[in-house]
């Protein structure tokens, strides 16, 4: 993975350097200039919006009660285009402004999900808490099957972590 990302760092940069040098000579420099500040700020305005439109989405969706982990994909997408059109060069704003795009956002993040889906694991019935075994474990195990499954609205339970 180190080796990607070094790879990625060096070869990107030295892509954009090239169509850098490549369209400054067929169009001058200071076209070239102009063209990658109005896509910063074309880019900065789109990342506002659509981000904003996923803001409220993510609202809408948490307040039906149900996770808004669709949403929060989109979200993290949309913090990378921004981002990336921030940086200047013409590859990083090609591949920013495909992730605004929405119709090619839902295709990352189809991609990013099913490659998720391998490297996370999901353990039914453990908590996020330390196993009680372990060294950062500071209370004791509770045991949830003596707790009642659900309470009457109003009702106080009092526990205590020993």
């Amino acid at each position: 993975m180190f080796s990607r990302l070094l790879a990625l760092f060096i070869i990107v940069p030295l892509l954009e350097l090239y169509f850098f040098a490549t369209i400054g000579k067929i169009i001058g420099f200071p076209v070239t200039l102009l063209i990658i500040i109005v896509t910063a700020v074309i880019g900065a305005s789109l990342t506002k919006r659509e981000g904003l439109s996923v803001l409220s989405r993510m609202r809408a969706a948490s307040s039906q009660g149900r996770l808004p982990h669709a949403e929060v994909t989109e979200g993290a997408l949309i913090l990378i285009a921004g981002a990336l059109l921030l940086t200047p060069g013409f590859l990083t704003d090609i591949f920013g402004f495909s992730l605004l795009f929405p119709p090619t956002r839902a295709l990352y993040s189809k991609k990013l999900g099913n490659y998720l889906k391998g490297k996370i694991k999901i353990v039914p019935g453990v908590t996020g808490s330390p196993p009680r075994n372990s060294p950062h474990s500071n209370s004791k195990h509770v045991d949830s099957s003596d707790m009642p499954k659900q309470s009457k609205e109003g009702e106080v339970v009092d526990v205590e972590v020993l």
